[in-house]
């Protein structure tokens, strides 16, 4: 199953359910299949997500593993909260 993830101000972005799941809940959100972040929760979801980046950075350097890290598949996603949170837009995302 994938997910797509729409803003008004920015090009939508496809991944997987997994990722999705991940990303979701890192912003605090519980909607897993289709959900919204309102233009009032934009900068709580992003400092939430960059949270998650710093933690994650920390745990790589003491693992050292090769996956694909959750920044790398989190980065269209801030770079989207960046620009909704400028322009004061909302983020979707559903099932396709």
């Amino acid at each position: 199953m994938l997910i797509k993830f729409n803003c008004p101000c920015s090009g939508p972005f496809i991944t997987t359910q997994r990722v999705a799941d991940q990303l979701i809940k890192a912003m605090g959100k519980c909607e897993l299949t289709k959900g919204i972040v309102s233009s009032e929760e934009i900068g709580e979801a992003l400092l939430k997500i960059e949270h998650q980046i710093i933690l994650e950075k920390e745990r790589v350097k003491i693992s050292k593993t090769s996956e694909i890290s959750f920044s790398q598949r989190a980065f269209p996603l801030v770079q989207m909260l960046k620009k909704a949170k400028k322009q004061k837009k909302f983020i979707m995302w559903f099932e396709i």
